[in-house]
């Protein structure tokens, strides 16, 4: 059954560009250890949710898979369709496949889905009879002394301090327990940390990021917004070479699909 085509509404702001993409491409770079969890079979049928410009597809495509990309983000869309990509652009919460897939492949993505059942319902549909489903997302403690210090200038500013973390970093038992409710088995689930050198500035990484909280100020008071983040996190991430080390810390999982939801 074809996808429901996912239209971004007119306020949605669309700020990829090609430096943008390269510069944050970083996160395709370090999803290599996903595929090697993925383990991609020749003749697999792979659905990349959240597939951005559809690199790590392309690689799973290279191992003679058919891979189908899903990516709200249009310009991101057009990129991983100029890799030779089936790629749809479509809100992950709207899929209809129904059995197409052997495998399900997810990367720095399902965090963004803070209602977990909602997602993984569509994914278990997508998927055949024992699909695999592997991917990574951010892990408790994602972040947390950005985020700490984002909440405490939103609370002192009047802020929505809920901007500061608009997405859901579950612990290792959270996310076992999600996916089992949701028709899975899970075979291996870690969470680790990973500090990871930005290829770009502290304050432009932060501008892209957590755009929606930063949108809540003026221009003029979110340059002093950001000053306070940066001059804040420097001490703690920011080491002698002036390299920003922010604290990540992933989830990573693989698990099959054991019942219909």
């Amino acid at each position: 059954m074809p996808p429901t085509i996912y239209k971004p509404s007119s306020k949605e702001k669309e700020w990829f560009n090609d430096s943008q993409a390269q510069k944050l491409r970083f996160i395709s770079d370090l999803g290599l250890g996903v595929i090697d969890w993925l383990e991609p079979i020749q003749g697999d049928r792979v659905l990349d949710l959240g597939c951005g410009d559809g690199v790590l597809a392309e690689r799973i495509a290279n191992r003679g898979c058919e891979v189908v990309g899903v990516d709200s983000d249009d310009y991101l869309v057009g990129l991983s369709r100029d890799k030779g990509i089936e790629t749809y652009l479509l809100n992950g919460l709207d899929m209809t496949f129904q059995n197409e897939f052997t495998a399900v492949f997810s990367n720095d993505s399902l965090h963004t889905f803070v209602d977990q059942p909602e997602i993984l319902k569509p994914i278990n549909r997508a998927l055949k009879e024992d699909g695999r489903f592997v991917g990574e997302l951010g892990g408790f403690g994602n972040l947390a002394a950005i985020i700490s210090t984002l909440r405490a200038i939103a609370l002192e500013r009047k802020l929505d301090e809920t901007m500061a973390h608009p997405w859901l970093f579950p612990t290792v038992e959270e996310y076992s327990n999600l996916l089992e409710s949701c028709g899975f088995r899970v075979d291996r689930i870690i969470t680790f940390a990973r500090p990871t050198v930005l290829p770009l500035d502290l304050r432009e990484w932060l501008e892209i990021t957590f755009e929606l909280y930063f949108n809540q100020l003026d221009p003029a008071k979110r340059q002093d917004a950001l000053d306070l983040v940066v001059n804040a996190l420097e001490p703690v991430m920011c080491d002698s070479h002036g390299n920003w080390l922010p604290d990540f810390v992933r989830l990573r999982f693989s698990a099959v699909k054991v019942k219909d939801v």
